[in-house]
């Protein structure tokens, strides 16, 4: 042959040269390296050949790498120790024979018990071989599976079991590798929305569970709460001050524009309570400027006590008219529930000169008719008739309020006034006069006053509320005992709506004839009532009923009760949920009802019913001592209502007594708190 150039459009036939690459040779010739002295070429010419010439491999039929076969020569092979290359260095013909390099142990690279392996030669080159392969994990000490982790224990697994047996860990048990349950089953828990005996039911064989998602998950009941403190909100007069009782459907002010000073107190209320479960700090603003009106306008400064209601500029209207219990009591909530929000001294002075006026000229405390007055003249003189107001709006208004703020001044007027409820209202109930409930009004020697004998159907559901309160507080039997008759009067003698599960409104305790409307407050009672009864209930057919009567309450009033249009609450609805009128807040305001059922919905659903912690805030102004202070948010006292975390402006505080419920301050310490309270561990 000549030299030439191959390429891959003129590719070279067998003998011609010089190729780079077999594309460049013709079709079954290869492009052999350095061999073009065997056809008259320089030497490292490459040229196109057959492929079992001199191609630099043994192929078939050579006796040695380029010797022999189709290119007929012959080949001297020098003998060498066989090695792993491809080649057959020892001329026996066969390359590679014999395993060379092999048998030797190595590490595979691989994880567990595939890491460990053999050097095998395996077409021209060593490799190493794996001793074992993966199989199922066994409890031996050893990765079988070959995926890192040693007979898998502390893997989150499933059992296969249903509710709470579900959750397992991954566990040697004997030799085998067994997933273990975390928590082994147990007899069913009613009402924790949990499958506890593992049996694919959730609180299966416990009665009554609740439907109202705000029950389910009580935590939805703060935005419900703040919505409606935002529409009341709408009522505020920055001008001269307050807010005006009468709004709106829209919550807008209308033309009335008086300001009740019972009212103001409720907003007042409302507003601290909203910040309370939020810490949002407009809300305190709100209570606040609720207050100076209040404390502005609405004190009677030349005898004491409260007037009723004022004009726009906050004037007193019927300034000489008597001084009732009703609005004495009442002007203390909003200044109760900013006090233990704030502990501000000049609030919390007010509230305890108010209690001061109660206790010294609305106390009769002779035993044999023991009890605060119904009404007084404007002097504080000729105190006059007792009855359900003087009683259970004391308890409800201020009297538990000031026991959870100053335990050992008030406890006691507690428990006697739970004792009045007991012994003079609830005992009444079985007068031959009376068909249904108790008679509300009595003369001073707790004689019944015959010719008043209108009754509200959620004034029995609110005397079973401040019982089941006192008894959290006070564990006496015969609280739950009234408590329990005062509910089933309502559910068994005609005071309640068994179709759409709320109470009647207005009632005549002589006739028992009943106004079949449903009414916010009066709903309230029954959601309020039903959860405080249903967590002392000693029986589980009294808990379920009690459960049931809070939930079906609770989805009426989310349903219908709360103006989903414009926001705010219905003061009144009929049976099927339509509004009965316009109103919505009127000198009683419907809105401190409302917010005080998501309130306590929000407090029991979760301490009481689920068991699960709340968030509140408070703000608590420096001090220039140490100072401590008690929280008692809710008349609970057991371990369903401890401390479990505290911080102050954000930064974790740890000098909390949790079961006391105590917070301590040092001097100069002050700020936002953030206090979560839950069950005991």
């Amino acid at each position: 042959g000549e030299p030439s150039t191959c390429t891959a459009a003129c590719r070279c036939a067998a003998g011609w040269g010089d190729c780079d690459s077999d594309a460049q040779c013709q079709d079954g010739l290869i492009c052999a390296k350095d061999n073009g002295a065997q056809f008259g070429m320089g030497a490292t010419y490459d040229v196109c050949v057959p492929p079992t010439c001199t191609n630099g491999v043994l192929d078939p039929g050579e006796t040695t790498v380029d010797c022999g076969g189709d290119c007929g020569s012959v080949c001297p092979c020098t003998p060498t120790e066989e090695i792993c290359d491809g080649l057959d260095n020892d001329c026996d013909t066969v390359a590679d024979n014999g395993n060379p390099g092999g048998g030797v142990a190595c590490d595979t690279g691989l994880l567990g018990v595939c890491a460990e392996g053999t050097t095998a030669c395996t077409g021209g080159a060593l490799i190493c071989a794996t001793a074992a392969s993966p199989t199922e994990e066994i409890c031996d000490g050893l990765d079988n599976d070959c995926d890192g982790s040693v007979d898998e224990m502390g893997t989150s697994c499933d059992t296969g079991i249903p509710g709470v047996c579900a959750a397992g860990t991954l566990t040697c048990v004997g030799t085998s590798l067994t997933c273990v349950q975390n928590t082994p089953s147990s007899p069913e828990i009613c009402d924790d929305l949990l499958d506890n005996d593992c049996n694919g039911l959730v609180d299966d064989g416990c009665g009554y569970s609740p439907s109202s998602e705000y029950l389910i998950d009580p935590d939805l009941a703060v935005d419900v709460l703040s919505a409606l403190a935002d529409f009341r909100a709408l009522a505020r007069d920055d001008v001269n001050g307050g807010f005006f009782s009468y709004v709106q459907v829209n919550g807008t002010v209308g033309s009335n524009h008086t300001k009740g000073f019972v009212t103001t107190s409720r907003d007042a209320w409302t507003f601290s309570r909203a910040f309370m479960v939020t810490g949002d700090e407009i809300y305190l603003d709100h209570a606040a400027h609720a207050l100076e009106h209040l404390f502005s306008h609405g004190w009677d400064t030349t005898y004491g006590g409260w007037y009723f209601s004022g004009s726009e500029t906050g004037t007193p209207y019927s300034i000489n008219g008597s001084k009732s219990s009703f609005v004495q009591h009442y002007a203390l909530l909003g200044i109760g529930a900013y006090c233990d929000a704030t502990r501000d001294a000049t609030v919390c002075d007010w509230f305890q000169t108010g209690r001061s006026l109660l206790d010294t000229y609305m106390w009769d405390s002779v035993p044999s008719r023991l009890g605060y007055y119904d009404q007084m003249a404007r002097n504080l003189t000729n105190p006059q008739n007792k009855g359900f107001t003087a009683t259970v709006d004391a308890l409800t208004t201020n009297g538990i309020q000031a026991e959870l703020l100053w335990p050992a001044v008030y406890h006691q007027r507690m428990v006697d006034l739970a004792n009045i409820v007991v012994d003079r209202l609830v005992a009444s109930m079985d007068l031959s006069i009376v068909a249904f409930g108790f008679p509300e009004l009595y003369n001073a020697n707790w004689n019944v006053i015959t010719s008043s004998t209108n009754n509200d159907v959620g004034h029995l559901l609110k005397s079973s509320w401040v019982l089941a309160r006192a008894y959290m507080r006070n564990p006496d039997a015969d609280f739950r005992t009234a408590a329990h008759k005062l509910i089933y009067e309502v559910l068994d003698n005609g005071g309640y709506n068994d179709e759409h599960g709320v109470p009647y409104t207005i009632a005549n305790w002589s006739t028992g004839a009943q106004t079949l409307k449903a009414e916010c407050w009066q709903i309230e009672q029954a959601i309020t009532g039903g959860l405080s009864n249903w967590y002392i209930a000693d029986n589980d057919d009294d808990a379920n009923t009690y459960l049931e009567m809070a939930d079906r309450g609770l989805q009426f009033f989310t349903q219908y009760v709360i103006d989903h249009t414009y926001g705010g609450t219905w003061k009144l609805n009929n049976l099927d949920g339509t509004p009965s009128g316009s109103s919505k807040s009127n000198l009683y305001n419907v809105e401190y009802h409302s917010t005080e059922t998501f309130w306590f919905t929000y407090l029991y659903g979760n301490l009481l019913l689920h068991r699960e912690p709340v968030a509140l805030y408070y703000m608590v102004p420096a001090s220039e001592t140490e100072q401590t202070i008690q929280l008692n948010p809710v008349a609970v006292d057991d371990d369903s209502l401890q401390i479990q975390s505290v911080s102050l402006d954000g930064a974790a505080l740890d000098t909390f007594d949790g079961p006391n419920r105590e917070v301590t301050l040092a001097a100069g310490q002050g700020g936002k708190l953030r206090v979560v309270f839950g069950p005991a561990s």
